[in-house]
């Protein structure tokens, strides 16, 4: 009896020292937690830039600068959200480390350049989002897509989401044309090959025609336009004036 008591104390004592550890552990977290909070950020180091220009780089971590400069210290979803306003930033997530305070950005990625009758130019983003045209993306090489109305994108974009999704076609796209009357074209390049689709009906099945005819020895230089509007067929012009059809293709 004596000595199950004893072993009774034993444990009760092993509890309490792991209660009164456990305490002070987190007494600890949060006093460095609360001390970590009011250190002032010395620098800022923004990470996982990929296609933006310089310029509008530094415009962020001048927003990021100010956002800090003012009395109360915003906390880190605020200079996130700061971030994420700018129209080609999809995400960013922030950590401090130490005085450092670091963010990582998730770029919207430009998929093509949207070009109107009346002049106006915009971007189409990553999740088919329309941006408006500054030169974020210097270096991006997309596909031009020219339309009458943006109300016409909506026929323009299931091309465009399939020549993004393979990476032969998003090379030979040079332009997407959408026509007042809605039918489409596409300009290949560097041969500026004139490629008929008509309506946006069967796609699958002209873009795989397109794909096939390609990369056939039928394919040169001179192929000024492949007409794609026929069922199962390919009509072909050359520079020269003369056509001829392909059948078989796919």
């Amino acid at each position: 009896m004596h000595g199950m008591k004893q072993r009774l104390e034993q444990h009760s004592f092993s509890v309490s020292e792991f209660l009164t550890a456990a305490i002070l552990c987190i007494a600890v977290v949060v006093a460095a937690h609360l001390w970590h909070r009011g250190q002032e950020v010395t620098s800022v180091s923004i990470e996982g830039w990929e296609h933006i220009a310089q310029e509008y780089r530094d415009s962020v971590t001048c927003a990021v600068n100010l956002l800090l400069s003012k009395k109360t210290l915003p906390s880190l979803r605020q200079i996130e959200q700061e971030v994420e306003r700018f129209p080609f930033i999809r995400q960013a997530m922030a950590r401090r480390i130490g005085t450092v305070l670091k963010i990582t950005v998730t770029e919207h990625h430009p998929c093509a350049l949207v070009r109107a009758a009346d002049g106006s130019v915009r971007w189409v983003l990553s999740d088919s989002l329309i941006g408006e045209y500054r030169p974020y993306y210097r270096q991006a090489n997309v596909p031009v897509i020219s339309i009458h109305h943006l109300r016409q994108l909506a026929q323009a974009l299931p091309i465009l989401r399939t020549f993004s999704a393979d990476s032969r076609l998003n090379t030979w796209c040079a332009e997407l044309q959408c026509s007042r009357d809605g039918t489409l074209s596409i300009i290949l390049s560097p041969t500026s090959t004139a490629v008929l689709l008509g309506s946006n009906t069967n796609l699958s099945s002209k873009i795989d025609r397109l794909a096939w005819f390609i990369e056939s020895p039928w394919y040169r230089q001179n192929v000024a336009v492949v007409d794609l509007r026929w069922q199962n067929r390919i009509i072909v012009s050359l520079a020269s004036q003369q056509s001829t059809s392909v059948g078989g293709g796919v």
